[in-house]
């Protein structure tokens, strides 16, 4: 709701028009995929499954100190699907996992709502990407580009991204259908400011940016290589 680029419905309405649609195709003895086509005013359905959820908690002995440590281990798995209301189509299956270790494991309430938290921003992150795809948007005098995706599409300093030119579609000649349009590689952006729903980044090389050039995630920038230590002959 926050991106700005869907008007939600909400999950008991949507329960309700599934569980209809689910009667009708059973009663008619058709496929429900054919049902889906009937939402109106509807372009997407998504449907998301949590499959783990817990927090690992190890102990182990310290050696010579007569003592026991607890090491603490977050865990959270899903896959949402995303499917085509109009098509019947599923665009897109994909799953969310997160493994984190727990630095201060006092109070296991504020630990599972971070968790909670964290989970569904990767998601909703994801979801925004497969539907809307990370854009530039302009670009400025100072050879900064401004994209149209910040906070809210789980970007951060220091992310790098593939810039893609999109060319011609790319249809199948015997089914007709899309396969989405072929990307030439433009350059390489490093993302420098994040703002809540846009961010600036920086041409590391290529140059050719242009307005509408998709981004494409890319390894992030290896961290500086620690000073040397003089280490003493003796």
């Amino acid at each position: 709701q926050n991106t700005n680029r869907f008007v939600l419905m909400e999950r008991a309405e949507v329960d309700q028009l599934i569980d209809e649609k689910a009667f009708e195709a059973v009663a008619a003895g058709g496929d429900i995929s054919d049902r889906l086509r009937e939402f109106e005013g509807a372009d997407y359905l998504i449907h998301g499954e949590l499959t783990n959820f817990y927090l690992d908690d190890k102990k182990s002995n310290v050696t010579y100190l007569d003592r026991t440590e607890t090491t603490v281990n977050r865990v959270a798995d899903g896959v949402f699907r995303i499917a085509d209301v109009h098509s019947g189509r599923m665009l897109s299956a994909e799953k969310v996992s997160i493994r984190e270790k727990v630095d201060d494991y006092e109070d296991a309430n504020q630990i599972v709502g971070d968790l909670i938290d964290g989970f569904t921003t990767r998601a909703v992150a994801a979801i925004v990407s497969r539907l809307y795809p990370i854009k530039v948007l302009a670009m400025g005098q100072d050879g900064i580009l401004y994209l149209n995706r910040g906070a809210d599409g789980n970007v951060a300093e220091g992310d790098r991204f593939n810039l893609m030119r999109p060319g011609e579609e790319m249809i199948d000649p015997d089914t007709g259908r899309s396969f989405g349009r072929a990307e030439t590689d433009v350059g390489l952006i490093e993302v420098v400011d994040v703002e809540a729903t846009r961010a600036r980044a920086r041409i590391v090389s290529g140059g050719d940016a242009r307005t509408g050039d998709v981004l494409r995630t890319a390894e992030r920038a290896p961290p500086p290589a620690p000073p040397a230590v003089m280490q003493p002959a003796w």
